[in-house]
């Protein structure tokens, strides 16, 4: 009697075939994961560190103000993280303009949101930056109460909550982070 051989593959061979495939993927999905996030923070790292501070440095010139003065970002007081984002936007996006001049931050360089019907700049994670100066003269009086949270630089924070979305986490990036 003779024996026919056979082609093609046999059970186990397919088993192992299929989880070897299955292993390359979760790899590859978590290689990518991985990759879309350092991405987020580079962008939240460049809007931060330059194009926000060459934003302001143009601001500073063209409205003559000294190098030490920076937007004002409204009352700096704890719940009050926003209301600084929304002073920004207006200073270097809206009046610039409103008055032909043109903004000094490019549309295609931050993303644009909503706060309370006021514009805002997004971080990569949909949330509003966080925009404090302390190099502004803060009133006092008892409705106001000094911010007393914690200060990154010593004249302006720009701070993004990171992938957390919660301010004053270890995951946050502001100007001057790496």
């Amino acid at each position: 009697m003779t024996r026919r051989s056979r082609s093609g593959f046999t059970l186990i061979e397919l088993i192992i075939v299929v989880g070897i495939i299955s292993v390359l993927a979760v790899v590859l999905i978590a290689v990518l994961l991985n990759a879309q996030s350092s991405g987020e923070v580079a962008k939240a790292r460049n809007f931060v560190n330059t194009i926000l501070p060459a934003a302001i440095a143009k601001w500073q010139e063209d409205t003559g103000k000294g190098s030490n003065t920076y937007p004002r970002s409204g009352a700096n007081k704890p719940g009050a993280y926003y209301d600084g984002n929304k002073l920004l936007y207006e200073e270097l996006v809206t009046l610039p303009g409103n008055s032909g001049k043109g903004a000094y931050i490019g549309v295609d360089q931050y993303v644009k949101g909503e706060l309370e019907g006021k514009p805002v700049f997004l971080d990569p994670w949909n949330n509003p930056y966080i925009y404090r100066n302390h190099s502004a003269k803060k009133a006092k009086n008892a409705n106001e109460v000094e911010y007393r949270g914690k200060k990154y630089n010593d004249n302006f924070d720009m701070i993004s909550a990171g992938p957390d979305g919660k301010p004053d986490t270890e995951d946050d990036v502001y100007n001057g982070s790496n």
